[in-house]
């Protein structure tokens, strides 16, 4: 019996141990869509919320006092905080352009990267809660160019080249990084904003408990009434 137990015990960390060995060998994975409503099915919740691009959100960046005019340069990085836009990350907006004298600009909308032969740019995500899930709304481009993917220790983990209007990402680690990788004749794209998986919205608590007390208040002006009632066909 005292063997059976040890070669039991032996057995379970084994088990143990081979299941933690491929915890640390399984690779992660990022996924890359083209398509919102696949995208917007793989997420964890099914439901995004939206960040839009306008003069009103780029005036939220730290570095714009104003909300600027239709082609407006911005200088070399735009810096969001959660505290100012509601979104659950800081990020950057940043001129990724090889070119000398480049920076970010507001246009059509949008943001990107001029004046230059190349329009790149890149979304950084800086500090608030670790992004898993994040849909890019896009416009423009005429050729395709390529969409870079990185982890937060910089490292490429994906990669679609193309002219998507819509680039989904769900990746099993956090993304630290979107790089737009330019090239001479794509006419540029830029950045219309944010589709942002979170919960569907629940009643809050406090909601739910009136909601109770309602319905208890009905059970009892309905309790009431029947023993009105009552006591009046027996008098």
């Amino acid at each position: 019996m005292k063997y059976r137990k040890v070669r039991f015990l032996i057995l379970g960390l084994t088990v143990i141990a081979i299941n933690f060995m491929l915890i640390i060998d399984a690779k992660a994975t990022t996924i890359l869509y083209t398509d919102e409503a696949t995208w917007l099915s793989q997420t964890s919740t099914g439901f995004a919320q939206s960040f839009s691009i306008t003069s009103t959100t780029v005036a939220l960046a730290d570095e714009v006092l104003l909300p600027p005019a239709d082609n407006t340069l911005l200088g070399p990085s735009l810096t969001f905080q959660s505290g100012n836009t509601g979104l659950p990350f800081d990020f950057t907006f940043q001129d990724e352009s090889p070119d000398p004298g480049t920076q970010v600009i507001f246009i059509n909308g949008t943001l990107g990267s001029a004046p230059t032969r190349h329009h790149d740019w890149s979304v950084n995500f800086t500090g608030g809660l670790p992004v898993f899930e994040i849909g890019l709304d896009l416009a423009g481009g005429i050729d395709p160019s390529v969409f870079r993917v990185f982890d937060t220790a910089n490292t490429q983990v994906a990669s679609i080249t193309g002219i998507p209007s819509f680039l989904g990402i769900i990746s099993d680690d956090p993304i630290g990084r979107v790089l737009f990788d330019d090239t001479p004749t794509s006419g540029g794209m830029g950045l219309d904003g944010f589709k942002i998986p979170t919960p569907v919205p629940v009643p809050k608590p406090s909601t739910l408990l009136l909601f109770g007390f309602g319905l208890i208040g009905l059970a009892g002006l309905g309790e009431r009434s029947y023993l009105k009632r009552v006591k009046k066909l027996r008098s």
